[in-house]
């Protein structure tokens, strides 16, 4: 079975003139200065292991950044394009809400000139012919210039 290392989270404080690293009130080694650097735990396979985990996280330091600094890139591009979809998203809704009032329009239009068809299919044959058409023709011109904004 390999020996663990001390568990995280590992500190660093100064305790009696010593630089010391410690875990959950353990130390874990300690250095007068830069250049002396002696394990405080008193089982050998845990400082061995101690070593190893501080050699891995040492050596693993300058990628773990450089991925930090590219998740961070990606994150801010999604962040972008989060943006633009969501200015995207909020363009169709307008559009598909235009969409829908064009359709309520043009139903009713359908409905007005059917209207003007069942009028000119029952009309009895009394009335002349002429002025039906007339009143066709006005339907027909008032439903253009709603369908051109005003203009016949």
């Amino acid at each position: 079975m390999t020996t663990k290392h001390t568990p995280t989270p590992w500190n660093a404080r100064v305790e009696a003139g010593f630089d010391l690293v410690t875990a959950q009130r353990n130390h874990v080694c300690g250095g007068l200065n830069e250049e002396s650097v002696f394990a405080l735990n008193r089982d050998p396979a845990e400082r061995k292991a101690n070593a190893a985990f501080i050699v891995e996280a040492c050596n693993a330091h300058d990628r773990l950044i450089a991925e930090r600094d590219s998740l961070h890139d990606k994150v801010t591009g999604l962040s972008e394009l989060n943006a633009i979809l969501r200015a995207e998203r909020d363009a169709l809704q307008s559009v598909a809400v235009k969409l829908k009032e064009a359709n309520r329009f043009l139903q009713t239009e359908r409905d007005e000139l059917a209207a003007a068809l069942r009028l000119i299919a029952d009309h009895p044959r009394e009335e002349p012919i002429p002025q039906l058409i007339v009143r066709f023709q006005r339907i027909a011109r008032a439903a253009l210039a709603k369908i051109n904004g005003g203009k016949s």
